[in-house]
Parts: C-alpha cells; sequence; structure tokens
C-alpha cells in the first residue's frame, strides 16, 4: 500500500523543541488543526495514496517523540508498504506523484541552516536536507535503516534536529551496484539526485520573497507540496496553511435533478467544471442547490489540464 504518515503525540513537556514552547498559547489545537488540513490536501493532492495513518501517544518531550517515530515508520515499512512521512505542518497545494517515483530513501530539499556538523558523532554535511517531509520506498535498503537504527539506541537527546542529522546520514550513505558483477558500489552523492525542491518547499517566511524563491530552487507557486515550519509559531503558520489549502482548483460537479415531481425516480444529469478556492466552490454549490432544487450533486477533482481548459461554468 500507498501510506501517508504522519504524528501527532501528546508532548508532556514543550520546552524541548528549537525554542521552549511551553508558553505557547493554543499550541496542541493549532497542531491538531494542521493536522486535519495536511489529511483533507493530501486526500485531493496525492495521487496514488490508499491510505492515511496518523500516530498518536503519550511522549516525555517532541525529542522522544522523533525516536518513537522512527520505531513506528520502520515497522510499517516491514509490512511491505511504500510511505509517504508529513510533518503536520505540511500542505499539499497541487496534484503530484511520489510513490514509484524514487526507488532510494528521499528528502527534497534544504534546511536552514544549509550545512552543519554533528561533533558528538563525527558528521559534517554539506547540504543539509530538511526531514520534514520523507520518502521510504519499499525498494530501499535494509542497511540504509540500520545506520538510523544503530544512531536511535544512542540518540542525542541534547541537540534539538539531531532527528535531522540522523536522517542525512542515512540518505547520504545510500549507494549503487556499478559494474555487470555487482560487486562495486559508488555513494550517491549528488545533490540533483535528491533536490526535488516542488516536493518540499521551505516556506521559512511569507510571503515568499524572490530571494526565497530562488534559496528553494523553485517558485512556491510551482511548489506542490509546502513546508510552513510550525515550530516558528503554530498560530502564524497555521494561518498560512488555511491560505494555501484554500488555492484555486478544478472540481467536475454532476448535478441531478427530477424531470417531473410525479416521477422521482427518473432523473436527469449535466456536468459542470467550476474553478476557485475550495472555500467559494462550496459557497457556488449550495447557492444552485437551493436555487435550482438539484437533488444531488457529486464532485470530483479535475486533474487533466485539457478538461480543465475546455470547460466554463457559470453555476
Amino acid at each position: 500500500m500507498n501510506i501517508l504518515v504522519s504524528k501527532f503525540y501528546t508532548v508532556s513537556d514543550h520546552s524541548k523543541w528549537y525554542n521552549d514552547r511551553s508558553s505557547e498559547e493554543n499550541l496542541e489545537q493549532n497542531y491538531e488543526a494542521m493536522k486535519d488540513i495536511l489529511i483533507e490536501s493530501a486526500k485531493r493532492h496525492l495521487i496514488d495514496l490508499d491510505d492515511v495513518i496518523i500516530h498518536t501517544d503519550i511522549v516525555k518531550d517532541i525529542r522522544h517523540g522523533f525516536v518513537k517515530h522512527f520505531e513506528e515508520i520502520y515497522e510499517l515499512w516491514k509490512q511491505g508498504h511504500n510511505i509517504l512521512y508529513c510533518d503536520l505542518d505540511v500542505v499539499f497545494t497541487k496534484p503530484i506523484r511520489v510513490f514509484g517515483e524514487f526507488s532510494d530513501f528521499m528528502m527534497f530539499n534544504h534546511t536552514d541552516p544549509r550545512s552543519t556538523t554533528h561533533d558528538k558523532w563525527n558528521l559534517h554535511f554539506g547540504d543539509f536536507f530538511n526531514c520534514g517531509v520523507r520518502y521510504y520506498p519499499q525498494s530501499m535498503e535494509q542497511s540504509v535503516w540500520d545506520i538510523g537504527i544503530a544512531r536511535m539506541k544512542n540518540f542525542d537527546y541534547e541537540r534539538w534536529d539531531s532527528e535531522q542529522v540522523v536522517y542525512n546520514e542515512m540518505m547520504w550513505s545510500q549507494t549503487r551496484t556499478v559494474g555487470e558483477d555487482d560487486t562495486k558500489t559508488k555513494t550517491i552523492n549528488s545533490v540533483e539526485h535528491y533536490h526535488n525542491p516542488h516536493f518540499a518547499y521551505q516556506l521559512l517566511n511569507y510571503p515568499p520573497t524572490p530571494q526565497l524563491d530562488e534559496w528553494n530552487g523553485c517558485a512556491l507557486k510551482d511548489a506542490a507540496i509546502v513546508h510552513v515550519h510550525g515550530s516558528r509559531g503554530s498560530a502564524d503558520r497555521l494561518a498560512i496553511m488555511h491560505e494555501l489549502n484554500n488555492g484555486e482548483i478544478s472540481i467536475l460537479a454532476r448535478v441531478y435533478w427530477r424531470n417531473h415531481p410525479s416521477k422521482p425516480e427518473e432523473l436527469n444529469c449535466k456536468d459542470y467544471v467550476l474553478t476557485g478556492t475550495k472555500a467559494d466552490i462550496d459557497r457556488r454549490l449550495k447557492f444552485a442547490i437551493g436555487k435550482y432544487g438539484y437533488v444531488k450533486v457529486e464532485t470530483a477533482e479535475v486533474k487533466d489540464e485539457e478538461i480543465k481548459a475546455q470547460s466554463s461554468i457559470t453555476l
């Protein structure tokens, strides 16, 4: 199965984020609302999605949550699934295909800062990738997991982004077999192999500037998955997610009406394509149902650009 996975843990101690968030108002409520946007937007835009799993539990602090969730994803992967992990502060804004597109463990974009050193583990990454969006294909090597398993057993709880360090070590360790004898390998150390910013635009500030688009490697308007960095203030970042989730979409609406009150079983139908924000489309459909007496309306998002271009609607 192709599964979207995230975590929504009850955190006992909120002082172990990047900043102490113990006094941040409505923190859990905001993240719960982010969860709903993540799920709703993924169901609309993530192609070939079979299921969504949100792991819940009580953890001592978010850093212990990182270790716990590593183990939960690993157990799920061993069951034979392709897994796309997203932090709760991620929103899908366009149709995108992830499942089946990559054979390696993937992260897709740099983080801030773009490079780092972990002295305790003697690691340095000239290209340090953000772990808020991660893809675990069934084809990834067990040896890549083994690197993470070893680190999680001796996790560095003193550093906020130790989880991210672990996933970078896993990703940059991956190798390719070269030669006909299948005995020689080479490390996949090309940034171009991993860097796909459309799959993980890092919205470090909002609205984005041309400099931020350049930093990411694509414009926000062209990205399909956006990480809003909720740790920089959940209320503001939730508002951004709402705005991005209400971007323009096209919906195919099939409306039904009765030919005659005496023959309720006889229905006519007609297809319309409506383009606008989800809230605007919902408003227009509600108005049309009341005005024209439609007895049933079926909707589905339109992802075929030719259909969009050929269709018009005054509903």
